[in-house]
């Protein structure tokens, strides 16, 4: 299914960002066009679903920038590599600073709007799961320290006499602590105590 989406395409004047630019011409994405990063970090809100385009020495230049900026301002945005010439290297350090997919020219329009909707889609993923992991951490963030490991061990399967054995604590205190996190999380059931803990172990750096 066809997902519309931004792409943020960050190139020089020239035939190839012509060429990009008349192939998401076939597609309903919204297509904002810079032709460096600097412009790009000028935008300071980015609007998404989106994926950002960029030639390979301008995103070594400035990755760390660009991430900083994404971070701050928005939802993490995935970058793909558009270019004519990269070597080896490039594509290690590239994928290093975070960079999820490379396409080269030439290519065909085919293989430019299939890549730009894996990737709206990727960062459709990204920002469910992180309204997701944010909404589980306000939920945790409501318990005692006491009610965290409680809640910890509840989501690793432990039943209540093997947490009141592992913390030395009376089962009836355990049971108490139960409940409270039940009610506090607003929980029926430790499935649900489980996946609050599987969310919260993803560890996703905002």
């Amino acid at each position: 299914m066809h997902t519309k989406g931004h792409v943020y395409l960050i190139k020089e004047v020239g035939a190839h960002r012509d060429a990009i630019t008349k192939a998401l011409d076939t597609t309903d994405h919204v297509v904002h066009t810079l032709p460096n990063p600097s412009e790009f970090l000028k935008l300071k809100r980015f609007k998404t679903p989106a994926v950002i385009l960029i030639g390979v020495r301008m995103y070594k230049f400035c990755a760390a920038e660009l991430q900083l900026a994404l971070k701050t301002f928005g939802p993490t945005i995935p970058t793909v590599i558009v270019d004519d010439d990269c070597n080896h290297q490039d594509v290690i350090d590239c994928f290093k600073l975070g960079v999820i997919d490379f396409l080269l020219f030439p290519f065909v329009d085919a293989q430019l709007t299939s890549c730009v909707q894996s990737a709206i889609e990727a960062n459709i993923r990204h920002v469910d799961n992180l309204s997701e992991f944010k909404s589980a951490q306000e939920r945790f963030n409501k318990l005692t320290p006491r009610e965290k490991n409680i809640c910890n061990l509840m989501g690793s399967g432990l039943k209540t006499l093997q947490i009141a054995r592992t913390l030395g604590i009376a089962e009836a205190t355990v049971k108490i602590h139960k409940a409270r996190v039940y009610k506090k999380l607003s929980f029926s059931s430790v499935v649900e105590v489980a996946r609050l803990n599987d969310i919260l172990a993803q560890n996703y750096d905002f």
